[in-house]
């Protein structure tokens, strides 16, 4: 219930609790789904109407509360989507950065969580696959061309995709 002053108005404090327990809830419904970013956060109480400095206060309840972390998100994020969707790093760094994860923290939870083993093992697994996929193709160069393609729009290095193809289908003909 507000809280009326002796003039009759409401109380500034109380609306200001109130607003910041209706954004905290919010942000705790929009988290529980999956887990988010500060600024995917932040863009969600902006859109639900919550003013700035109330969804910055917010924001900095749920840290408080270790219920919103970023730097925990962006490394479950790399080992997520390396080991499950097959992404190598740049495409990992293009994504967090999308998602608001400033830049220190995306190259922090890409090189602390990606060993060069799991990066390379992930590229064969999905050399793999895509030479079985375009086993139609008749001219292999063409062929090797696509995969090559297919892992640098999938985020790995080209010296990660040459070597990765080197190994498992030899060296490009010469021209």
């Amino acid at each position: 219930m507000e809280q009326e002053t002796h003039d009759g108005t409401v109380d500034a404090s109380a609306h200001a609790a109130r607003s910041l327990a209706l954004a905290v809830a919010t942000a705790m419904q929009y988290i529980v789904a999956r887990p988010r970013t500060a600024h995917e956060v932040r863009q969600k109480l902006e859109r639900s109407g919550v003013t700035a400095a109330t969804a910055e206060a917010a924001i900095a309840q749920l840290r408080r509360r270790g219920l919103l972390d970023d730097v925990a998100y962006s490394r479950a994020y790399v080992r997520s989507r390396l080991t499950h969707r097959g992404y190598g790093p740049q495409r990992l760094r293009r994504e967090l950065q999308q998602r608001g994860v400033r830049r220190a923290l995306v190259e922090e939870a890409v090189t602390q969580t990606l060993d060069i083993e799991d990066i390379l093992v992930t590229a064969r697994q999905q050399v793999t696959k895509r030479w079985h996929r375009l086993a139609r193709e008749a001219d292999p160069a063409r062929r090797r061309q696509k995969v090559y393609d297919f892992l640098r729009r999938r985020g790995f290095a080209a010296a990660i995709a040459q070597q990765v193809l080197t190994a498992l289908v030899g060296d490009p003909p010469a021209d």
